[in-house]
């Protein structure tokens, strides 16, 4: 038995609302709304993440892309990965796709080349070094303060 595996990648303004809608598997098909687009994602499953970690997504380097991870930089664009494995039909789209992998993030920094754009997306937030929310110690949670 062969089994398949499809990246999905949505890209979100930072209100909800939905911009791009790709998959790199079916050339030229629309797959659950989401049109062929070429990117590679490295890393999705062989990492356990535990807070703060990131994936990068190679682009190709078009005007398009270009503009898009620009403008995603500035204004916080979130993107969602997800991995689905499937058996290869003898023909046409898969009946069913079975997601193994899922990482969602927000554009955190991108390198631009000539063969290809690697964004990073991950989280903003640092699971050592901060708290989410911040806390603030007050004389409710720690009492009244010793005085030297």
């Amino acid at each position: 038995m062969t089994a398949g595996l499809a990246q999905f990648l949505t890209v979100k303004k930072a209100d909800g609302g939905i911009l791009h809608r790709w998959q790199n598997h079916w050339f030229n098909q629309r797959v659950d709304g989401h049109e062929f687009a070429p990117f590679n994602v490295n890393s999705l499953i062989s990492k356990a993440s535990d807070g703060a970690e990131s994936i990068q997504i190679e682009l190709p380097p078009t005007a398009d892309n270009l503009e898009l991870i620009e403008l995603g930089l500035q204004r916080f664009y979130i993107a969602t990965v997800e991995q689905y494995q499937f058996t290869p039909p003898s023909s046409g789209l898969p009946t069913s796709l079975i997601k193994i992998a899922s990482f969602t993030g927000e554009f955190q920094s991108a390198e631009f080349g000539t063969a290809a754009i690697a964004l990073i997306i991950g989280s903003n937030l640092d699971s050592t070094e901060s708290q989410a929310p911040p806390r603030k110690f007050t004389t409710t949670l720690i009492g009244f303060p010793p005085k030297l």
